[in-house]
C-alpha cells in the first residue's frame, strides 16, 4: 500500500511539473497569436526593453499581457473556488450544482 502512495505522489509531482511547464508556453502563445502576429523574437525584445512606443509594443503591453494575466488569474480563482467547495462540504467530488452556482450563472 505504501508503494502505491509513493507512485501516486510521484505521478502528482510529474503532473504538477508538466502543467507548470505548459503554463508559460501557453501564455506566450496567447500573447503571440492574434489579428496582428508578433514573432517570438519581437515579443522577447518588447518585453526586455519595455517598448511601448511601437504598435506591437502597445498591443503587447496594453492588450495581450493583461489578457493573459487575467486568464491565468481566472483559472486560479476557479481552482480555489472548487477547492473551497470540496473543503466546505467535505466531499472530494462536490460540484457547483450543490449550492445552485451553475443555475445562478445562467441568470447573468
Amino acid at each position: 500500500m505504501k508503494e502505491k502512495r509513493i507512485i501516486d505522489a510521484k505521478r502528482h509531482y510529474l503532473l504538477f511539473a508538466l502543467f507548470s511547464a505548459v503554463l508559460p508556453v501557453s501564455a506566450a502563445v496567447n500573447i503571440i497569436a492574434g489579428s496582428i502576429d508578433i514573432s517570438l523574437p519581437d515579443l522577447l525584445r518588447i518585453i526586455s526593453s519595455h517598448d511601448v512606443g511601437t504598435t506591437s509594443g502597445f498591443i503587447v503591453w496594453n492588450i495581450r499581457i493583461p489578457r493573459a494575466v487575467a486568464t491565468v488569474m481566472g483559472g486560479a480563482y476557479l481552482a480555489v473556488a472548487g477547492l473551497l467547495l470540496q473543503v466546505f462540504f467535505r466531499n472530494p467530488i462536490v460540484g457547483p450544482f450543490i449550492l445552485g452556482i451553475s443555475s445562478g450563472a445562467t441568470l447573468t
